[in-house]
């Protein structure tokens, strides 16, 4: 079922190749989700969508590892998939939604605490010995002192 969404993917020239394929990738993406999930946006999907992806190529896939490639890949990654929702909201035609204040904090400190994990978890993989150890017992303190907030 996913496989006939699939495309094959080929290394980009230059970055407006790279930025003209996410355009077109984004579009059957956004298609797919309203038609296959009868999705309809989401203002926390707006913001953790791409934080995630961001995050999942950064530090989960290694591309801190790469440096400034895996960096840029990283939010190339993470504006590609802000791209999808936004196809999906221009495809609502720019439907307004009201966002209260309340909410948005939520999402972005929902945002915050995952960033937060990913590089304190990036922190742990570099360290050895004591010094790890003791990041270790630090988040551990700062993981419990953010549960009550």
């Amino acid at each position: 079922d996913v496989e006939k969404f699939a495309i094959t993917h080929y290394n980009y020239d230059s970055l407006d190749q790279y930025l003209s394929r996410a355009q077109r990738y984004a579009k059957v993406q956004a298609d797919y989700l309203i038609k296959e999930k009868n999705y309809n946006l989401a203002a926390a999907d707006l913001v953790l969508k791409p934080v995630g992806e961001f995050l999942s190529r950064f530090f989960v896939g290694g591309g801190y590892k790469d440096g400034m490639h895996g960096l840029a890949l990283a939010v190339l990654q993470a504006y590609s998939e802000a791209l999808i929702y936004l196809k999906v909201w221009e495809r609502a035609k720019y439907e307004e939604k009201t966002i209260e204040n309340k909410k948005l904090k939520e999402i972005f400190s929902q945002a915050v605490k995952e960033v937060d994990y990913w590089h304190s978890q990036w922190w742990l993989e570099k360290s050895k010995g004591v010094k790890r150890k003791v990041l270790e017992a630090a988040f551990k303190v700062k993981s419990g002192v953010l549960k009550f907030f």
